[in-house]
């Protein structure tokens, strides 16, 4: 989702893109697709107006409340299941915490008319359902390089 993400803010805004991953291959990758840096989430310095949270989990959202500036916007994207300490002196004063699953149904038709105008990249791999397991490892890894289809 991260790549997307990237991809559409280079579209849509003229915001300066920073992206921390753990995996090299996707700092790498965050910067083909138009990132101005990318680092260890634990290099980065912020403080960021908005930082979006593609993973969701208790580490992620733990680097996305330090890095979120006073009165900006961390927005948990990813299903991981994570969480943070919330309160004062927990967070920046005033920064807001949002979860975002999905939009409306007109939001959904500009994001596929967007993406049919424009050219995106990215990657899908097929893996055979016996492999289901090495697809599922992949993930929790965060070594899958995009989307991974697994076919019957």
């Amino acid at each position: 989702m991260g790549q997307f993400g990237i991809q559409y803010l280079r579209l849509m805004t003229d915001a300066v893109v920073h992206a921390g991953d753990p995996s090299e291959q996707k700092r790498e990758r965050a910067l083909e697709l138009g990132a101005e840096e990318a680092g260890e989430p634990v290099e980065l310095e912020g403080p960021y107006e908005a930082v979006l949270d593609f993973v969701g989990s208790d580490d992620s959202l733990s680097h996305a409340a330090r890095l979120v500036d006073r009165q900006g916007v961390a927005i948990v994207i990813g299903l991981f299941g994570g969480g943070i300490r919330f309160g004062l002196g927990a967070v920046p004063h005033e920064a807001h915490f949002l979860s975002s699953i999905w939009g409306s149904r007109d939001e959904l038709a500009e994001l596929i008319e967007l993406a049919q105008r424009e050219r995106l990249e990215y990657t899908i791999d097929t893996l055979p359902l016996e492999r289901a397991q090495e697809a599922h490892d992949l993930v929790r890894r965060g070594e899958a390089r995009g989307r991974i289809v697994l076919v019957p």
